[in-house]
């Protein structure tokens, strides 16, 4: 299976510092292609919340184009939530359900905080 068909981006983003890692080939035998980090200042990021989204969105323009050995200009980003950011719910619907997308949607906004 290609699951790097052409290239994928990682993207990692603590309250400290941005991560991105740019790799190509297989899921089987990934290549590397080009990592880039940059700095977070204060406030930016606090406990893993996005706090200004105008001076992140320009360290990840800067963790793209200084990446090394060459910029990313990928778009296809792969990224992970935090385990505390995460919410797990099991939803059952009966087969009689006519339309599943508005059933499920409610169910949703009755549990999720979205």
């Amino acid at each position: 299976m290609s699951f790097f068909k052409k290239k994928s981006v990682g993207l990692d983003i603590s309250d400290t510092s941005l991560k991105v890692l740019e790799l190509s080939g297989s899921l089987e035998a990934p290549k590397f292609v080009s990592y880039g980090r940059t700095p977070l200042a204060a406030g930016i990021v606090k406990n893993g919340e996005v706090v200004d989204k105008e001076k992140l969105a320009e360290a990840l323009s800067k963790a793209f184009s200084a990446a090394i050995p060459t910029s990313i200009s990928n778009k296809k980003i792969l990224f992970a939530l935090p385990e505390k950011r995460v919410f797990l719910e099991k939803f059952s619907f009966s087969q009689e359900t006519e339309d599943l997308d508005v059933a499920i949607n409610e169910r949703v906004s009755e549990r999720i905080p979205i």
